[in-house]
């Protein structure tokens, strides 16, 4: 066994490349986690906006058609732009973590 105390100047370089490496795999694990929220945000805010319709409802009758099938429309743009946005911020956080 041939242990030392003394580093190569190569284990220097490998050890500043791992401390890159950990600080890219963060910053991507921050980005995916974010970008994850996307999805809870974009289910709220699709609630939100059915519970408008509903009340828009409730307080005039049937309505028009297709003023509640515009704001129906509102509310799923919404969640797919959550759904949009997580898929990708599952990658990072499925790509930092390996």
């Amino acid at each position: 066994m041939n242990d030392t105390i003394y580093q190569t100047p190569d284990s220097e370089i490998i050890m500043k490349d791992q401390l890159q490496t950990s600080i890219v795999g963060k910053w991507l694990a921050l980005l995916g986690a974010l970008l994850l929220l996307a999805l809870p945000i974009g289910l709220v805010s699709s609630i939100v906006s059915m519970i408008e319709v509903f009340q828009t409802i409730t307080l005039t009758g049937a309505g028009d058609p297709k003023v509640m099938a515009g704001e129906i429309s509102h509310a799923l743009i919404s969640t797919i732009l959550g759904l949009v946005l997580a898929f990708p911020g599952a990658l990072l956080l499925a790509t930092s973590i390996l």
